[in-house]
Order: C-alpha cells, then structure tokens, then sequence
C-alpha cells in the first residue's frame, strides 16, 4: 500500500512539475522576447544616418558601436546593400520584419538564421532621409528557442524531483501509519473478540460489521457450549442408568 501510494504521489508530482515547467517556458521565453524587442528598438535610436554609409563599411561600423550586433542595410525593393556579417544574403522582401518595415515603418520577427544557424530576433525599421531614397536598417541578435529554454531547465527539474520524492517516501510513510494504525487496532481488538469503537467516521462500517460478525461467532459457541453441556447431561444420566 505504501510503495502504491509513493509512486501514483511520484506521478503525480512529476506530471504536475512538467506542466508548470512548460507554461513557465512559455512565459520565460514571451518575456525574453519582449525584453529583446525593447533592447534593440532602443539601439535602432542610435543610429544616425549621417554617421553610417549604406554599405559595408557603415554596416562594421554601426555593428561595432552596438557591440557585434549583426547589422543589415536593405533598400525599399528588399535588396540588401549591406550585412555585418558579410553574408551575400540576396534579396530579404519576403522576410516578414522587411515586410512591415515597408508597410508600417518598424517591424519584429523571430526566426531561424538559415545563414547563420540560430535564431535570432530581427528588428527592422524604414528611413526616410529628406534628401534621398527611403532605405531599411535591421538589427538582429541570436536568441534561445523554447526547446533551448526548456531544456536549461531539465536539470532544475530534476533536483525538484529528487527532493520531491525524499519528501514523498517520508510523508508517504508517516501517512500511511497514520491511516492504517486505526485499521490494524481494530483488526488487534476483533481478534480478541472485543467491543470495537471507531472515532473515524470512514471505518464506521467496517467496525459495525467486525462488531456482528463477533456477536454471531460469540452466540455461535454459546450455542456449541449448551449442546455439549446437554450431550454431557445425557452421557452422565445414561451411565448411571
């Protein structure tokens, strides 16, 4: 009954755990985006179009002010001019952070970098210089996936669980004495034919049915006892006939 109860509270516990595991991911990992977003949104206020040249030069250099951070320069048609990363990219118009730069001015994506392979949170926002063509400036830094977050979080798991069961076998121990005490008092009295009482609603039956099986087997040798006695009557007064 004990190893029983230890393992369905194990289970228990260890369903309840991966749970709370994934939504807090979830959770996790929505603000670690958020908080990513808010990061490179105020690094795009950094750049000054009269500090950077559209090409590959400016893109080193606005990359080194912001620390290594990987620097695009993309015209309205999503050509890229150029990439800190001195990739040949080609052209990025389908690239949904492009895409909402051109129609709403900034936009955010998050996605694997098939150039760099990782995922990376892109920001993108359009320029509108009064002298010249409008042209896109995107930031991106590499980011953890919801697998990578979950994953970090195995080993933490895991010393819940080991705690989680020391702390199961000491209560599952302690509550099951506390629960089958009762039942083995009980089980001590009716064997000694005693009157048994209960202060446990939930043994009530149990005690009512020991109490009359009792009471039968007491009237049944009441009843042996006065046939021998009877047989014994008859035995002694054939004799002495």
């Amino acid at each position: 009954m004990r190893k029983k109860i230890l393992w369905i509270s194990q289970l228990i516990m260890a369903v309840v755990l991966l749970i709370y595991a994934l939504l807090s991911t979830q959770v996790f990992y929505d603000n670690l985006i958020d908080a990513a977003r808010g990061a490179l949104k105020i690094y795009m206020n950094l750049f000054d179009e009269n500090d950077y040249s559209l090409d590959q030069s400016g893109a080193d250099g606005f990359s080194g002010q912001l620390s290594g951070l990987r620097v695009t320069f993309i015209d309205t048609e999503g050509n890229v001019l150029a990439d800190s990363s001195k990739e040949d990219l080609g052209n990025h118009a389908d690239r949904e952070e492009v895409r909402l730069a051109l129609s709403e001015g900034e936009g955010y994506a998050v996605r694997r970098s098939s150039s760099l392979g990782e995922d990376m949170i892109y920001y993108c926002r359009r320029f509108s210089p009064a002298d010249g063509e409008d042209y896109l400036v995107r930031i991106a830094i590499p980011t953890s996936s919801e697998w990578q977050v979950f994953r970090d979080t195995l080993p933490t798991i895991g010393w819940f669980l080991l705690l989680d069961f020391l702390v199961c076998l000491l209560f599952t121990y302690l509550g099951t004495e506390y629960i089958i005490s009762p039942v083995r008092r009980l089980a001590k009295d009716a064997s000694l034919n005693l009157k048994l009482t209960t202060r446990y609603p939930e043994l009530q039956p149990i005690v009512d049915v020991l109490n009359k099986r009792n009471s039968e087997v007491s009237e049944q040798f009441r009843e042996l006892s006065e046939e021998k006695d009877l047989v014994e009557k008859a035995q002694r007064s054939k004799n002495d006939f």
